[in-house]
C-alpha cells in the first residue's frame, strides 16, 4: 500500500518510458533511411514493429550509456533532435553505398543502350533505367541476405561510445564523411561498370574500322543490335560479379565515412 502511494509517474517516466524514447529516436530515424527496412515499399507499420522490437532487444546493454532525463523542455527537445539527426546519418551512409550500384547500372544502360527505357526503381524510389532497378532491388535483396543490417546495429550501438547523446553533433566530420563516401561511391560505380565500357568502346571501335574499310556496309544498323544483345548477355555474366564487388566494398566505405574506424 505505502508503495502504491508513493507512485511517481514523473519518475517511472525518467526511469522506463525516457531511454526507450531516447534510443527509438536514434534507431528509428537509422531505420527509417537504411536499405531494406527503409524502403518505400516496406509498411510503416512494419518498419515501427521492428524498430520497437530492436528498441526492446538493445535497451539491456545500451542503458548504461543513457544520459538522464532533462528538466527543460528545450534541453529535451535538444537531445531527440540531435539522436535522430545522429540516426539519419548512419543510415545514410548505407543508404549512399546502395547508390553505387544505381551508378553502375545507369552507366551499363547507356552503354547497352537500354537508358531510354525508363521504368520505376524501388531500390532508389524514383525513375531509372532497366539495369539499374535490376541491380539496385539485388543490391537491397544481398544487403539483407548478407547481414549487413546487423552490421548497421552494431554500429548504431557502437556510436553511443564516440558519439555520446547530448554531447556536440561534429556537424564537420559528418559533413567530411558524406564527402568522402560520395567520392568513393561513385568511383566504385564507375569501376563495377568498366567491363561495359571496355566491351562498348572495342566494339564501336571496330565497327568505326569496318566502316572505313567497307563504305558500303551501314554499320550503324548493325551496330544497334550488336550493342544490346552484347551488352544482355555481358549482364548476365557480370551482375553477379557486380554484386560480390559491392558487397566487399561495403564494410570499407562505411569505414572511410567514419572516418577510418570500421563500424
Amino acid at each position: 500500500m505505502n508503495s502504491l502511494l508513493t507512485f511517481d509517474p514523473a519518475q517511472m517516466m525518467g526511469q522506463q518510458v525516457f531511454p526507450s524514447l531516447l534510443l527509438f529516436a536514434r534507431l528509428g530515424s537509422m531505420l527509417m533511411v537504411m536499405p531494406g527496412i527503409g524502403q518505400v515499399f516496406v509498411p510503416v507499420r512494419i518498419r515501427l514493429l521492428v524498430a520497437l522490437s530492436l528498441v526492446v532487444l538493445m535497451m539491456p546493454p545500451l542503458r548504461g550509456v543513457l544520459p538522464p532525463q532533462p528538466e527543460g523542455l528545450a534541453e529535451l527537445t535538444a537531445l531527440i533532435v540531435g539522436e535522430c539527426l545522429i540516426g539519419i546519418f548512419i543510415g545514410t551512409l548505407a543508404r549512399i553505398m546502395l547508390s553505387a550500384l544505381d551508378t553502375a547500372g545507369n552507366v551499363i544502360a547507356y552503354q547497352v543502350g537500354l537508358n531510354s527505357a525508363a521504368i520505376f526503381n524501388p531500390a532508389m524510389a524514383g525513375q531509372g533505367s532497366p539495369p539499374a532497378a535490376i541491380i539496385g532491388m539485388a543490391g537491397v535483396l544481398l544487403f539483407m541476405a548478407a547481414d549487413l543490417h546487423h552490421m548497421m546495429l552494431r554500429a548504431l550501438a557502437d556510436s553511443y561510445t564516440t558519439l555520446k547523446p547530448g554531447a556536440a553533433l561534429p556537424v564537420g566530420e559528418f559533413s567530411l564523411g558524406l564527402a568522402r563516401l560520395v567520392g568513393q561511391t561513385f568511383m566504385l560505380g564507375c569501376e563495377l561498370a568498366a567491363p561495359f565500357l571496355i566491351l562498348m568502346t572495342v566494339l564501336y571501335v571496330g565497327f568505326g574500322v569496318i566502316a572505313r574499310l567497307i563504305p558500303q556496309i551501314q554499320v550503324f544498323f548493325l551496330a544497334l543490335p550488336a550493342q544490346v544483345w552484347l551488352g544482355l548477355v555481358m549482364m548476365t555474366v557480370t551482375i553477379p560479379l557486380i554484386l560480390v564487388a559491392w558487397l566487399q566494398a561495403f564494410p570499407a566505405g562505411m569505414s572511410v565515412a567514419l572516418g577510418g574506424t570500421a563500424p
